[in-house]
């Protein structure tokens, strides 16, 4: 997983492309203490397959049809797991690991009982209390720290151009 994302807007639409940001280590810090106890020790199973696979997403990114448009690779369906409690490398502080795009599964539960301890966690993740709203200008920098935020680009905009420069920074497996 990346350590950091740089994006710099060079054009952006007159409204909407916003991104959202959420603290996962918000999301952990209010969660109750028997519930952090059980996820302390958790392991999640990661692949982009549900995010990138054409049979599930559809074919828009790949032919074109899309705001952003990818090359597929069998390296979608790779899997990797992580724990579902990740220690930040530099602050020791604690955060969610999880997300809708990337996590599959929760090892050792029972697919039913993985799904509603995610679709929890999901939705724990996206309360507002958690998170902060970025209005993008042109000209704007937004650099955050993979390890413990997650964003979501705002889809709103689809008439209008939004161009945005990436930067993404390597960095280590989670523990």
């Amino acid at each position: 997983p990346s350590l950091a994302t740089c994006l710099v807007a060079e054009r952006v639409p007159p409204y909407g492309g916003d991104t959202l940001f959420a603290s996962m280590e918000r999301a952990y810090e209010g969660l109750s203490d028997t519930l952090k106890g059980w996820l302390d020790s958790a392991v999640a199973v990661h692949s982009a397959s549900r995010a990138y696979d054409p049979k599930v997403t559809g074919e828009a990114k790949y032919n074109g049809d899309a705001a952003i448009t990818y090359t597929y690779s069998d390296a979608i369906h790779a899997e990797a797991t992580h724990p579902v409690v990740r220690t930040h490398p530099v602050t020791g502080r604690k955060s969610l690991y999880v997300n809708q795009m990337f996590t599959q599964h929760i090892v050792g539960l029972e697919s039913d009982e993985s799904d509603a301890m995610l679709a929890f966690l999901f939705e724990h993740c996206a309360k507002p209390a958690f998170g902060c709203r970025f209005r993008w200008e042109a000209g704007a920098v937004a650099l955050w720290d993979n390890r413990s935020v997650q964003h979501y680009a705002l889809d709103d905009y689809r008439e209008f151009e939004r161009l945005l420069y990436r930067v993404t920074i390597s960095g280590d497996r989670p523990v």
